[in-house]
């Protein structure tokens, strides 16, 4: 019975530790002042799509654990096909 608890206690702490490792990014661009928050787990890369309020986003972070406003981009663009790519300037929360 004692091993039965001891391993319940193992395995709740091993999915707390999965939890922590779950990184919180912000990212500003320059339309409005805008901000994403993103929720990461142990990827490296977000390339993420989205559709909100009529227009289509796409956001790519290349490398979460080295946030480059070069590489790290969000496009936005409408029904139309015009399309406009802001840099990102990314931080962890």
């Amino acid at each position: 019975m004692n091993i039965i608890k001891k391993l319940v206690v193992v395995i709740f702490m091993l999915i707390l530790a999965y939890e922590c490792v779950a990184a919180d990014i912000i990212c500003e661009y320059s339309y409005g002042n805008k901000q994403l928050e993103i929720d990461t787990y142990n990827d490296t890369i977000v390339h993420k799509k989205y559709t909100k309020n009529g227009l289509f986003y796409e956001y790519k972070i290349k490398d979460i654990n080295n946030f480059n406003e070069l590489d790290d981009y969000i496009s936005i663009s409408n029904s139309k096909g015009h399309r406009i790519t802001y840099s990102l300037k990314c931080f962890n929360k």
